[in-house]
């Protein structure tokens, strides 16, 4: 169920039209709170920067309008991006294609960069992103393994690596890639120490930039521990990435993917 919202009663204005009512749904799904009113803001219910770019591809798909983020982060009041939305309607939004097949592909802008950093230090560990997942309960370790394997399938940035060649950068995309997952002893139950211990440098020419390991103490699983270099992750993408392993895990189903991102 969705919490309710703390707020003194003379304060919340419930919506009153159709696309008042709209919105409301999409900011209360988002917060997953409910009775969310027309003169709430955006952060003052506690959303950042990334929850916005969130909501917006989330009012995109409700309302079927084009918008410009920018836009929303000046307008963070609940009737200003409702302003936002009225002068969007009737702007329709171009179905963003599959991008050729091609051997090859163009870096990102901040994929360049991270790639020149790794250049200058290739043994660095300053861009892993590592989380850590504790295990409550017995974990099934081959339906685990079998989890991640599908969902680096799944994902073509899963299975890329990065080159330079004649000063050119560029990303490959590999059919299919070698991954097992690695079992470690548990350290007394010291997470940094244990991160400490196996957090190494990726070689990034190498299509194997996401690593799991799995913490054990007497042969009973305790973590999960996923390192994913941040070329190829960010905080928006480890949260679906966790969603889906969730999801799989559960033996439930994911929609095919229309489309890849590089």
């Amino acid at each position: 169920e969705k919490a309710k919202l703390s707020s003194e009663k003379d304060s919340y204005v419930p919506p009153s039209t159709d696309l008042e009512r709209k919105l409301i749904t999409v900011w209360e799904d988002f917060f997953g709170i409910e009775r969310i009113g027309i003169k709430d803001n955006f952060f003052h219910l506690g959303g950042n920067s990334l929850g916005m770019g969130i909501l917006a591809l989330k009012i995109q798909e409700v309302f079927g309008v084009r918008l410009d983020v920018r836009e929303l982060f000046m307008n963070t009041d609940f009737m200003d991006q409702l302003e936002v939305i009225n002068n969007s309607l009737g702007k329709s939004i171009e179905e963003i294609e599959p991008a050729p097949i091609k051997s090859y592909y163009p870096l990102f802008s901040t994929q360049k960069r991270l790639f020149i950093l790794n250049q200058m230090d290739s043994e660095s560990i300053s861009y892993n992103t590592p989380v850590v997942l504790k295990v409550e309960g017995s974990l099934d370790v081959k339906l685990c393994e079998d989890v991640f394997k599908k969902i680096i399938s799944r994902h073509e940035i899963l299975r890329t690596s990065f080159h330079d060649f004649d000063g050119e950068t560029f990303q490959k995309i590999h059919d299919d890639v070698d991954f097992c997952i690695q079992y470690v002893e548990d350290e007394e139950g010291d997470v940094q120490k244990l991160l400490k211990k196996h957090i190494k440098p990726f070689n990034l020419s190498q299509p194997q930039l996401i690593r799991v390991f799995i913490s054990k103490e007497n042969g009973i699983a305790t973590n999960i521990i996923l390192d994913i270099h941040h070329i190829v992750i960010d905080a928006a993408s480890y949260e679906v990435l966790i969603e889906e392993f969730q999801t799989l895990y559960a033996k439930g189903q994911l929609e095919t993917l229309r489309i890849q991102y590089k």
